[in-house]
């Protein structure tokens, strides 16, 4: 039976200092104009950095919102579940999303008009 070596203090510390080191989201709203910054912690879910942002916004979420990265257009609502450090890894690692709300319609206009 082979026993595992214990951590050093190096690894100790590393670990203890990644998990205080905060992920930097931008966040433009591309209706506005309106720029926020949010710290989310590697281990915080996307969804998380997301209620934040329309927190800060002062917005409620509605159906056809849109929030992609601005990097590679994916959305970002279709990660939400997903922990903030793994999602900037596998798909958006700058972190800088763009938010458009709801308009009303597919083109832009008001429904049903």
């Amino acid at each position: 039976m082979s026993q595992q070596p214990e951590p050093s203090e190096t690894q100790i510390l590393e670990k203890d200092e990644e998990q205080r080191k905060t992920l930097e989201v931008t966040i433009h709203n591309e209706d506005n104009g309106a720029v926020v910054k949010i710290d989310g912690h590697p281990n915080s879910s996307v969804h998380e950095v997301v209620s934040e942002m329309y927190s800060k916004f002062r917005l409620d979420r509605q159906t056809g919102d849109r929030l992609r990265c601005e990097g590679n257009g994916g959305d970002v609502f279709s990660h939400e579940a997903e922990d903030l450090n793994e999602y900037a890894k596998r798909f958006c690692s700058k972190l800088v999303w763009l938010f458009a709300g709801d308009q009303g319609g597919a083109d832009g206009g008001v429904a049903g008009s």
